[in-house]
């Protein structure tokens, strides 16, 4: 059932209903509590609603269980800490996806806009 849930609310997701989507998420993880499924969708069903922090939590939740695909949690925790202004936390995620999915172009392209600097010496 909680398998149900998730696709359901990944439907929601990509027709743009994100409140449906987190709705069908809470659901799901009622049911199962460490569903990374669950926990992944509904981050980025927060993301949609711009509610970045609490993406962020779903996916270090997500990442905290082993998922089989980290690479894209990375990614998709890189731009919700893009979106808050913390612009290190999101170099180092986008640079570990890069890292564990060296053939992945996105998270690339989004390193390649960043300049890495030593700091001032004073």
């Amino acid at each position: 059932m909680a398998a149900s849930y998730v696709n359901r609310g990944v439907i929601h997701l990509a027709i743009g209903n994100a409140a449906a989507a987190v709705s069908d998420d809470n659901a799901a993880l009622q049911l199962q509590p460490n569903l990374t499924d669950a926990l992944v969708n509904r981050g980025a069903a927060f993301a949609a609603e711009k509610r970045f922090t609490d993406a962020i939590g779903d996916f270090d939740r997500a990442l905290a269980l082993s998922p089989q695909h980290p690479e894209r949690i990375y990614y998709n925790r890189a731009m919700a800490h893009e979106d808050l202004g913390e612009l290190k936390s999101a170099y180092l995620d986008y640079l570990k996806a890069s890292q564990l999915a060296p053939g992945w172009a996105q998270p690339k392209t989004e390193l390649a806009r960043f300049t890495v600097a030593k700091p001032a010496q004073g």
